[in-house]
């Protein structure tokens, strides 16, 4: 019998913090608490993305590079909350981490997710400009009239430099090797049987 190996995932890191938006609106500590407190990938699964862009097909090079599995908020330590993730990523994904690729986080966040009321995170963007002008050109289209109203009304977070990490991982047949040889163990000849064996 095969067994797939566990899919790789990451400690937890940094992919927000309050402040302003990429079109000048503010993420509040309440929202970083909301994501972090409503996130369930059941309900709602982020993907990674790059530059925010999706596609349709998977062979694009916007297709999605990963899964959001679980958000946690802490207060950093100049006093502003800031929202860690816990993702599972794509071979592509890691390998533009270690090519030095893309080494930046921005959030997506819904602030009405299905009418609730409460923030969402909807989407967590890779990039490799934070500054001026990737940030002025994804709030240019944001603010096009083709761009859906929902998707103007999300919250694109500044991004923030913050690379990953691969949690570590049992090794599924390092388990088995050790079981069996605990049972080839238990039945070791005792005494004189033992110079025989």
């Amino acid at each position: 019998m095969t067994t797939t190996p566990p899919a790789p995932r990451t400690k937890f890191f940094r992919v927000a913090r309050t402040g302003k938006t990429i079109d000048g609106r503010e993420i509040s500590p309440a929202q970083i608490d909301q994501m972090a407190a409503s996130y369930d990938p059941a309900t709602y699964g982020a993907r990674s993305w790059v530059e925010h862009l999706r596609s349709l097909l998977p062979d694009s090079p916007f297709r999605a590079f990963g899964d959001v599995l679980s958000l946690k908020a802490e207060t950093e330590a100049e006093g502003g909350r800031v929202l860690l993730a816990e993702i599972a990523p794509t071979p592509d994904l890691v390998k533009l981490s270690a090519d030095r690729q893309k080494v930046f986080w921005s959030i997506e966040l819904d602030p009405n997710f299905a009418g609730t009321g409460q923030a969402y995170l909807v989407g967590l963007s890779v990039t490799d400009s934070p500054a001026s002008l990737g940030t002025e050109m994804l709030s240019f289209a944001l603010q096009s009239a083709s761009t859906p109203a929902p998707v103007r009304a999300h919250l694109f977070s500044a991004a923030v430099e913050s690379r990953f990490e691969l949690a570590e991982t049992a090794d599924p047949g390092a388990g088995l090797l050790a079981k069996v040889k605990d049972l080839l163990s238990a039945h070791k000849p005792k005494g004189d049987e033992a110079r025989y064996s």
